[in-house]
């Protein structure tokens, strides 16, 4: 099969990401390759503290181990790539260089104008228009922006909480693993960390 280039798009000085896109060199049919990165897992994780200011407040009510949570959102994809699309050599074009930058200092994920999609795998019968050897990629029908929904507060006492599309994504880790055969996997950690809520609040409100 043929393999795709990683193109990434992003906001100079290379600290955010807003395309993630894949281009084929050669293939007369590309319609039927993969498009888009692959959502490997989604965890969706509560953390938990107490929001107390002091220590010794604290220690005042050691029968209190938490009282507030929060959303911890990763979401982790690959794409398998030729290599040359992620690596700088004597002739590289610019397109290379821009998108090796991003993979070396963006920290952002930036979804509010790109609307950054995604495939996820699906079982599948041997071919060579098949993305891998036992798996095909369909396009999901939710975007990079939707996600997940940030949580944002009015500063109020008690405070009212707001519901809204997160697009600022933290770019926790990209992995490039080099399959020796001109081919790379990119895999791709992205994270979203909601506001801290006040338990008590849920729960009366």
């Amino acid at each position: 099969m043929s393999f795709p280039n990683l193109v990434l798009s992003g906001i100079a000085p290379f600290v955010k990401i807003t395309q993630i896109a894949l281009t084929y060199d050669n293939d007369p049919s590309p319609g039927t390759k993969p498009l888009y990165i692959t959502r490997d897992r989604y965890d969706v994780k509560r953390e938990l503290k107490n929001l107390n200011v002091s220590g010794g407040t604290s220690n005042r009510h050691p029968d209190i181990p938490y009282n507030a949570v929060r959303y911890v959102h990763s979401w982790i994809g690959h794409i398998d790539v030729l290599t040359d699309s992620v690596t700088v050599r004597t002739g590289s074009t610019s397109v290379v260089t821009d998108t090796v930058n991003l993979i070396k200092k963006a920290v952002i994920l930036d979804t509010a104008s790109s609307n950054i999609e995604y495939a996820s795998a699906l079982p599948s019968t041997l071919g060579p228009n098949k993305p891998s050897s036992v798996s095909t990629f369909k396009d999901a029908d939710e975007a990079c922006s939707g996600w997940v929904y940030k949580i944002t507060s009015d500063g109020g006492d008690p405070p009212v909480y707001t519901n809204g599309i997160s697009t600022d994504w933290v770019v926790r880790d990209i992995n490039i693993v080099d399959n020796l055969n001109n081919t790379s996997r990119v895999a791709f950690h992205f994270e979203y960390q909601t506001l801290w809520q006040d338990i008590a609040a849920i729960i009366d409100g």
